[in-house]
């Protein structure tokens, strides 16, 4: 390659990174979104701003209870240079990311109790799987601490599952959430699992370089 190819090859490049900086460009985004497999009336759509999550809603005689799990980023963007150049982005350390899944637990009667680390994650790759992390009341704690927690009022608790490794690296498989650790005194209240199947949603967006 002679010098004269070569300060090209340069100008070009330089002349791209210029319009970058000073135009910005067309992004195609990707976003994975888990939605509950149900009829219409049972499953809660909630919007904020771009973002659109799912949750599902399961009714009993003792109590109400409302399971979603939150949206992850997904692991590509598509990026168009002067909105013709095209040139990929991958985000792949965004597949080992937990799983965040929110649990509302409202109750219609009295001694409703909760114990948030028999929640598990079930696919047909492994067995159950119960969360790595548990955040009730402005505090976390492990699934070492299992506890049924009091339900006097509707409660939110917030359940991560550290399920993406080596061992189990699909997050595009559909999968479960078997909630058992529901109760009213010393009966337990039995929900069938809830089945979310997982997509992938594509839209554009103009990105500045600010």
């Amino acid at each position: 390659m002679n010098c004269r190819v070569r300060v090209r090859i340069v100008l070009i490049l330089a002349t791209l990174a210029a319009g970058v900086l000073c135009n910005g460009c067309f992004v195609l985004t990707s976003e994975r979104r888990y939605k509950p497999e149900a009829s219409s009336s049972e499953v809660r759509s909630l919007r904020s701003g771009e973002e659109l999550s799912y949750s599902r809603f399961i009714e009993s005689d003792v109590v109400t209870l409302e399971i979603g799990v939150r949206n992850s980023p997904g692991t590509w963007e598509l990026g168009f240079l002067f909105w013709v150049l095209p040139f990929p982005i991958n985000y792949d350390y965004v597949a080992t990311q937990p799983m965040t899944v929110d649990v509302f637990v409202e109750p219609k009667s009295a001694n409703v109790t909760f114990d948030p680390s028999k929640t598990f994650f079930l696919n047909a790759n492994q067995g159950p799987a119960s969360p790595g992390r548990i955040f009730y009341n402005h505090e976390w704690f492990g699934t070492n601490d299992s506890r049924a927690f009091p339900i006097t009022s509707r409660s939110r608790f917030v359940l991560e599952f550290s399920l993406w490794n080596n061992a189990h690296p699909n997050r595009y498989a559909p999968f479960q959430l078997r909630v058992q650790g529901l109760g009213v005194g010393e009966d337990p209240i039995r929900f069938s699992p809830v089945n979310f199947k997982p997509i992938t949603v594509v839209w554009p967006q103009f990105r500045l370089p600010y």
